[in-house]
């Protein structure tokens, strides 16, 4: 193998483009992570992705619609976090989080908070949220609202019977953005063979504009039990 040191390469002749190539089965490779370039072109309108492994190669260019990208299966669980990078690294425009068969031990609300620095700690204050929530069959909304909370109350009332469930959806945009603070909306429901609980909210952080890069869920008391779905929305 031979090494050239340089610190620029020109064309000799204007308007010339210059080429490298490997000879054989030789790949070429690039910067200190040796990226290894594909031999042939890729097919119209593809992109070039990595394998994480310096390896490059063309695949094509995602279309619109949801991709899943993280599930947590909960069982006893305190708390569930999302960590898979490409919800919080701007892969996506939007994301949207789905709850199912969320079943506590005890009779509470169901809450969401924030990390910043990669889950070494999770935001405690200055959290604000509006949720209104029709309680028990009620003909009227009640209003929660908090601006110097400690979490974002998603659920307003879990239920802790054993045929009693429950089942949201959380929306939000582009995570990793420092220049506005980070908005989500909800709605979601719990319901047993007497009683249903509806609410739908608006919330988020007030503490910074900073990226968010994992969301934890956790109940007021008790553990849960259910499925968590992360998704990411490429606009089309």
């Amino acid at each position: 193998m031979s090494t050239i040191k340089t610190d620029s390469i020109t064309a000799v002749s204007t308007n010339t483009a210059i080429s490298i190539k490997g000879l054989g089965s030789g790949v070429v490779k690039l910067g200190d992570g040796e990226l290894k370039f594909p031999d042939a072109d890729g097919s119209a309108n593809q992109i070039i992705e990595t394998d994480g492994a310096g390896q490059l190669s063309f695949t094509a260019k995602p279309s619109g619609g949801l991709v899943l990208v993280q599930t947590l299966t909960l069982s006893g669980a305190s708390t569930a976090t999302l960590t898979a990078a490409a919800l919080f690294d701007g892969t996506y425009d939007r994301i949207q989080i789905e709850g199912t068969a969320i079943d506590t031990s005890a009779a509470a609300a169901f809450n969401m908070t924030l990390s910043d620095d990669g889950g070494s700690t999770f935001e405690s204050a200055n959290y604000r949220f509006h949720t209104a929530a029709v309680v028990d069959g009620s003909t009227t909304y009640t209003a929660y609202i908090s601006a110097t909370a400690s979490v974002v109350e998603v659920l307003h009332l879990t239920g802790s019977n054993a045929d009693e469930s429950a089942e949201f959806t959380i929306k939000t945009g582009n995570l990793v953005d420092t220049a506005f603070h980070k908005i989500f909306y909800w709605h979601g429901a719990t319901m047993n063979a007497t009683a249903y609980n509806f609410c739908t909210g608006v919330g988020g952080w007030a503490g910074g504009v900073t990226a968010i890069d994992q969301i934890r869920f956790l109940p007021a008391s008790g553990t849960f039990s259910g499925v968590i779905r992360a998704y990411g929305l490429i606009d089309s």
